[in-house]
């Protein structure tokens, strides 16, 4: 749950980052407590969302019965997201 929410943290960042145009210059404003509350905010939805009454052994029962196609496609797709989220990070 907190690599899914580090995960999905860094690619609001590079949003942020690039939406308000932020660099060494004039990072020293209000933007990190901004970042900071997204962050907060991401976190505690995720735990609510996924880890609050044990949601997340919901999930992994749904998807217990899934083809062995329909596994490799979603690790595929994660792998992808992976990627693609730590190069944004090298290009922004």
């Amino acid at each position: 749950m907190y690599a899914v929410s580090f995960l999905i943290f860094i690619n609001i960042i590079v949003v942020y980052v690039n939406l308000f145009h932020i660099t060494e210059v004039n990072s020293k404003g209000g933007y990190k407590i901004g970042i900071l509350v997204i962050g907060l905010v991401l976190f505690i939805t995720n735990y609510i969302v996924f880890l609050h009454k044990d949601r997340y052994k919901q999930i992994l029962k749904r998807y217990k019965d899934e083809t062995l196609k329909r596994k490799k496609t979603g690790s595929f797709l994660v792998i992808l997201y992976m990627i693609l989220t730590f190069v944004s990070i090298l290009i922004a």
